[in-house]
């Protein structure tokens, strides 16, 4: 019997999971990739002497990736190993040196706050049991399953909505709001919102789940860094039969009846009975040729977009953890800038050091930092400059001297549309600063044409990897 011909676009960590999947239901797989690598976002580099995980920093719920491993009849520890982190993030507030560590475990996380922010603990400890009541519903019937009909309209998804519709007509800030009195601790868990590239003072409450998974389950470090995950995932595609096609760049989808029948790529051209597509929406609309759709999709409002600046610097600093947030003295002019399409005066700015916890990833005497900044997608890089000097300048007032970088390495929204070809360089694809754009994300398989299937980012259920592995999750089942 002849097995059905699956052609996957894009081989990040969405595209990659999904292959693993079908080639483990019997489908014979090619993974097309149009850079050198797999991974997609979740990349790797070297500055100087110091080694980077490029993309994504934060490891959360690895139970979800665990589960392409259990499903393909493989022991995930054959592919990847993680560590349980001792702590979670390092937060500072530099206007008046507040610094706080969150812990690890919810009653952990409930006493500190009540302690460090001197909040009413009846409020903290409501907030946080019914933050967790209401994400095991949404996980239930949103996160964990594909967007049909029959799964809204279900009696217990009904009840279950009836107690969501609160949260989706009052923002993250409003109900941060409601439960906490100190602006600090709002603007804390406000940053939650931004897991999706989001705005907290316009994004629907129902994003603060974002939040949960890191909360209750706490943060791991996988061995060698966040890198080891998409390894691991291309090392299991290679063990079920997946082939890969690598610095193949897609000029084509060929048609007919509303069906994908080939992929071209420059004068080669390969077969298929189904296609899945791991990357920006926008960009498949492009390769159909359908432009109605493609401006349609494209002139939604776009999450935000990042300016990385990868940094070998001289010394080490025990001020810092592995995760670091600086918090700007205003979030809400900081997101209002945003909003209008500036770079924030006074940026947030997110600094992740791997060689806190693997001292290979830098030279003795020095530290690998990952500096990034938020703005808006389709930022150009003539705003790099002046941001890197506000953002150095910021970091050298808070520790009180003078920062050596050794080598360093920039990466613009313009870098991350051309390496992933994200569109404008908008890392979730659509913001969901609304509650049209949260509840009508792009599906996992669209009308036409019929033998499409979407992963990744910027579909259902959103951004970041566990959910980006459980849209690959979804997508397969439905095969």
């Amino acid at each position: 019997m002849k097995h059905k011909q699956c052609i996957v676009i894009g081989a990040g960590v969405a595209g990659l999971s999904s292959a693993a999947l079908l080639a483990s239901k019997g489908y014979d797989v090619m993974v097309i990739e149009q850079s050198s690598t797999y991974g997609g976002k979740v990349g790797e580099r070297m500055v100087g002497h110091a080694y980077f995980d490029s993309g994504p920093s934060v490891c959360t719920d690895p139970r979800v990736i665990d589960l392409v491993y259990t499903k393909c009849g493989k022991n995930p520890r054959d592919y990847w190993q993680y560590q349980k982190l001792l702590e979670n993030t390092a937060y500072f507030w530099p206007s008046d040196d507040t610094r706080y560590t969150m812990p690890i475990g919810t009653a952990r996380i409930e006493r500190s706050i009540v302690h460090t922010f001197h909040e009413r603990p009846k409020k903290v400890r409501a907030y946080s049991k019914r933050t967790q009541a209401l994400y095991a519903l949404t996980a239930r019937y949103y996160i964990d399953r594909r967007i049909a009909l029959k799964t809204l309209f279900h009696p217990k998804a009904f009840v279950g909505a009836m107690k969501l519709l609160p949260l989706l007509f009052s923002t993250v800030n409003t109900r941060n709001s409601r439960y906490f009195s100190n602006p600090k601790t709002v603007q804390l868990f406000n940053r939650y919102a931004t897991y999706s590239g989001s705005n907290p003072y316009k994004a629907p409450a129902v994003l603060q789940f974002a939040a949960i998974p890191e909360l209750t389950q706490g943060v791991y470090f996988p061995d060698g860094g966040m890198r080891s995950i998409a390894t691991g995932l291309y090392k299991l595609c290679e063990d079920v039969g997946v082939k890969f096609l690598f610095n193949k760049k897609i000029t084509s989808l060929q048609q007919s009846n509303n069906f994908v029948t080939s992929v071209r790529v420059n004068k080669q051209q390969f077969l298929c009975d189904t296609l899945l597509y791991s990357g920006d929406v926008v960009r498949l609309y492009e390769l159909l040729g359908d432009t109605t759709h493609k401006h349609k999709i494209a002139q939604t409002e776009r999450s935000t977009s990042a300016i990385v600046f990868y940094w070998e610097v001289r010394g080490t600093f025990k001020q810092f953890g592995l995760h670091n947030v600086i918090f700007s003295d205003d979030y809400q002019k900081e997101y209002a800038q945003l909003q209008r399409g500036e770079i924030p005066q006074d940026p947030t700015i997110y600094l992740n050091i791997t060689s806190k916890v693997d001292r290979s990833h830098a030279a003795k005497g020095t530290e690998n930092w990952f500096v990034m900044v938020n703005v808006p997608a389709g930022t150009k890089d003539v705003a790099i400059l002046a941001l890197k000097d506000v953002v150095k300048a910021k970091l050298e007032t808070m520790l009180g001297g003078y920062i050596t970088i050794l080598h360093e390495h920039t990466m613009s929204p313009t870098d991350i549309a051309t390496s992933t070809s994200a569109w404008q360089g908008a890392i979730y694809g659509q913001a969901s600063n609304s509650l049209q754009s949260l509840l009508f994300r792009p599906k996992n398989h669209a009308k036409t044409p019929y033998n499409i299937y979407r992963v990744g980012g910027t579909v259902h259920p959103g951004g970041g990897i566990p959910l980006a592995v459980r849209s690959a999750l979804i997508t397969t089942d439905m095969l």
